[in-house]
């Protein structure tokens, strides 16, 4: 597909590829803002609270909603916290929040791999429940909110679904669940799963699989937009900052553990096993002394709060392969 693009009109859309990707080239690099402080980090996470806003001078003024945000674990973070580079046209999502929706974000960094078995269920128990934990320590009285993007969407779902943190609300953007919900996909995610699992193969025995191999792995699931976006290349100075934050970012990212890859690709996928993680969630932590004890630890209701926002152009997570709960479609891509 991408080379039967490239050769259409004698070279001339070739020619526009290579000078938007120039253009992008020689653009001056998002400048991110003051990283936040971190208040925890385990492992592969480090836990980021941005603040609340200056409250009003009144005495009645409620405290500002903590929320954590889980982003996926394949990209950077700095997706919910971009800035372009003029600095006068900021695009952070959850700065956003902070000053306009009286929340404090707290943000998980995902700033390195993790040792090579550790898988989606680890992730979940060993560092988004800690996680949550700390934060619910700082705001004993308050609930605690969800925000989870992709992959972390999935498993905040899951976690939600084995009675993990059920009584919090929660709003999945861009996650998948079903990755089988037509017959259509499910051939599409049969090949891409066993063709990825094949790939990343080749690292099981690295400390972690590079950011650029995966990257472009889920590049090719976006086909012609990937080589469109840069004919495309804005002329206008802020639709072009924008663009390359964006850009910045999908480009940008830690390693990733080989256990939790093959998860993705094999189990989810090839086998659309995503919904038997919360089961596996349920018997270990049933297992664990420690966890069955917690109050965190309840029978998920019936009907969660979860609002899931999914984009209709988005090439990456269909809007069939949403997680149940109540369905917003946007006129969107996957990052917005």
């Amino acid at each position: 597909m991408a080379s039967t693009l490239l050769e259409q009109k004698d070279g001339t859309v070739y020619a526009q590829y290579l000078n938007g990707l120039a253009q992008y080239h020689r653009s001056i690099l998002a400048q991110h803002p003051t990283s936040p402080n971190n208040i925890l980090e385990l492992g592969s996470l480090r836990l980021l609270d941005y603040g609340a806003q200056a409250s009003p001078t009144s005495a009645s003024a409620s405290p500002a909603q903590p929320v954590l945000v889980v982003p996926s674990m394949i990209n950077s973070y700095r997706l919910v916290d971009l800035a372009a580079p003029d600095s006068a046209h900021p695009a952070s999502f959850v700065r956003h929040l902070k000053q306009h929706h009286a929340i404090r974000p707290y943000v998980i960094d995902w700033h390195q791999a993790e040792g090579r078995d550790f898988r989606a269920e680890d992730y979940c128990l060993q560092r988004i429940l800690p996680a949550w934990q700390a934060i619910k320590a700082r705001h004993p009285q308050q609930q605690i909110g969800l925000v989870g993007y992709c992959l972390g969407g999935s498993l905040l779902v899951a976690m939600q679904m084995a009675g993990l943190l059920a009584d919090a609300p929660l709003v999945a953007i861009a996650t998948p669940w079903d990755f089988h919900p037509t017959a259509a996909l499910a051939e599409k995610h049969r090949r891409f799963g066993g063709f990825g699992a094949r790939v990343i193969a080749e690292f099981a025995h690295a400390d972690g699989i590079p950011h650029a191999a995966l990257a472009w792995l889920f590049l090719l699931q976006s086909g012609r937009k990937t080589l469109q976006k840069f004919i495309e290349f804005p002329q206008d100075a802020q639709a072009a900052a924008r663009f390359v934050a964006v850009e910045d970012w999908a480009n940008s990212g830690a390693p990733i553990n080989y256990a939790l890859a093959a998860q993705v690709f094999d189990e989810w996928y090839t086998r659309n096993a995503l919904s038997t993680l919360p089961e596996r969630l349920k018997t270990l932590a049933a297992a664990s002394p420690e966890l069955d004890s917690r109050e965190e630890l309840r029978p998920s209701p019936v009907h969660p709060r979860r609002l899931v926002i999914k984009g209709t152009h988005d090439r990456l997570v269909a809007a069939q392969c949403a997680p149940p709960g109540e369905q917003l479609a946007i006129d969107t891509g996957h990052v917005g």
